[in-house]
C-alpha cells in the first residue's frame, strides 16, 4: 500500500484572487477592522480551499493545513493551565521564529485543543483526515521548563496531556494521528526520551499513529527508534543522505513515511527520481506514506500545488 501525504501545514499566505490570506485577517483583527466571527469565517473558508487543493491534486491522507496554528506548540500551550507565552525564539534551523511557552506551575489539561477545528475541517474533506499534534519531546524542547525538576518529568506530564488530545481526538472521528518529533533529529542521544514519550501520548489510542520527523536524519538510532510504539514513522529523505541508508535495512516492522519532496526549495522534483526512492522503500515494508519532508509553510503559495502534484505523479500506479 503506498498512501501520498502532506506533513501538516499549509502557507497561510495566497496569492487567489479573491481570497482573504490568514496573516491579513489577522492583522485586521488587531487593528479592529475585522471581527472575530468574520476571521472565523476566513479561517473556515481557507480550510475548505486547503483541503480541495490537497484532494484536487490526488492527495490521499489529508490535513487541515493547521492554518490556525503559529507554530507547532504555541496554540496547545496557550490552552494548557501552567504555561505563558514569551518572546520569540528561533524555530529550529529556520529562518522562522515562534513564541517560547515557558513552564510556569504544574501543568493541567484543560479539556480538547484541537478537537473542534478537526471536526470543522472533517466536514468538510472527502479525502482521509489526518490529525496532528506535537510530540511531548519536542513539545519540552521548544519550551522553557521553569517549574519540573527536570526534562524528564516535563516530557512525561506533556505526554499525558496529550494522550487526553489523542483520545478526545480518536473519539471525535480521527482515524490517523501523527506526532511530530523534529527535535529528536538535534538530540539523538535523547531518543529513549522520545520513544517513552510517544508510548504515553498514545496510550489506549486504538487509531493508527505516526511519529514524525523532519530538518534531518536519524542515522544512527534508527534502531532504537523502529521500537517505538507507532504504526508509522514519518523520515526526512531530502535534507541529509543520512535516512538513505535505511533503505538497505532488512524489512521494517511497521509503516515508514518518505519525506521526499523539499518543503524549503521551490525547485520542482524529478518524478523519476522520487518513484525510485518510493520503490526502495516499498521493498521493506507493505504500507507507504509518501509527503514532503516537512509543512509546506516554508514555500510559497503558488509552488505547493506543482509540489504535491508531482508527489502524486511519482507515487501513480506503484501501489
Amino acid at each position: 500500500m503506498i498512501k501520498t501525504t502532506v506533513i501538516g501545514n499549509y502557507p497561510k499566505v495566497t496569492e487567489t484572487s479573491g481570497k482573504e490570506s490568514i496573516r491579513g485577517a489577522i492583522h485586521q483583527l488587531d487593528s479592529g477592522k475585522l471581527s472575530a466571527q468574520e476571521l472565523e469565517e476566513i479561517f473556515r473558508e481557507n480550510t475548505r480551499r486547503v483541503l480541495k487543493e490537497q484532494e484536487e491534486a490526488g492527495i490521499d491522507l489529508v490535513t487541515d493545513g493547521q492554518l490556525r496554528w503559529d507554530d507547532i506548540v504555541t496554540p496547545f500551550a496557550a490552552k494548557i493551565e501552567g504555561f505563558k507565552i514569551n518572546g520569540l525564539a528561533r524555530f529550529f534551523n529556520n529562518n522562522v521564529y515562534y513564541r517560547r511557552p515557558v513552564v510556569v506551575s504544574e501543568l493541567q489539561y484543560q479539556g480538547p485543543i484541537s478537537v473542534e477545528a478537526f471536526v470543522l475541517a472533517k466536514q468538510s474533506a472527502r479525502k482521509e483526515l489526518k490529525a496532528v499534534l506535537p510530540g511531548p519531546f519536542t513539545f519540552a524542547v521548544l519550551s522553557d521548563n521553569q517549574f519540573y525538576r527536570n526534562e524528564k518529568k516535563l516530557i512525561g506530564t506533556l505526554a499525558e496531556i496529550l494522550n487526553q488530545e489523542a483520545l478526545a481526538l480518536e473519539k471525535a472521528g480521527a482515524t490517523f494521528i501523527q506526532f511530530d518529533e523534529p527535535a529528536l533529529v538535534f538530540q539523538k542521544e535523547k531518543v529513549s526520551s522520545v520513544t517513552e514519550g510517544i508510548a504515553r501520548a498514545r496510550k489506549g489510542v486504538r487509531v493508527k499513529t505516526a511519529l514524525t520527523t523532519y530538518f534531518g536524519d536519524v542515522d544512527g538510532i534508527f534502531e532504537d527508534l523502529v521500537k517505538a510504539q507507532v504504526d508509522v514513522l514519518g523520515l526526512d529523505f531530502v535534507s541529509t543522505n543520512g535516512n538513505l541508508k535505511i533503505l538497505t535495512h532488512a524489512p521494517i516492522p511497521k509503516g515508514l513515511g518518505i519525506g521526499c519532496v523539499d518543503a524549503r526549495n521551490t525547485r520542482l522534483e524529478d518524478p523519476r527520481a522520487v518513484r525510485a526512492l518510493i520503490q526502495k522503500a516499498s521493498a521493506l515494508t507493505p504500507e507507504v506514506y509518501v509527503s514532503p519532508n516537512a509543512g509546506l509553510e516554508f514555500l510559497p503559495y503558488n509552488r505547493v500545488a506543482p509540489k504535491m502534484e508531482g508527489l502524486v505523479e511519482a507515487a501513480r500506479g506503484l501501489a
